[in-house]
């Protein structure tokens, strides 16, 4: 049986870069389904003609959510993650 985890851009904020430093935002287990809301390369800037990034308010660009902690990973295993 699988479970269903859900992250969302909406309750972490807006990252653009990982570090080691940074704590996990979801601990998974294998076989676990793992739903991710993640905002566009631009964060969610340009949705018709005409508009321009501000680069204030998104300094840069490609946001990410994560860490992502997969139990039983360990340095050198093999993740297969399969995307619907």
């Amino acid at each position: 049986m699988t479970f269903l985890k859900r992250v969302s851009f909406k309750d972490i904020g807006l990252r653009y870069s990982l570090s080691l430093q940074d704590e996990p935002v979801v601990y998974v287990k294998p076989g676990e389904t793992l739903e991710l809301e993640v905002e566009d390369a631009f964060s969610g800037q340009i949705r018709k003609k005409g508009d321009r990034r501000d680069r204030v308010k998104a300094p840069a660009g490609n946001p990410v959510v994560g860490p992502i902690y997969v139990e039983g990973a360990e340095k050198g295993s093999a993740l297969s993650v399969f995307v619907e």
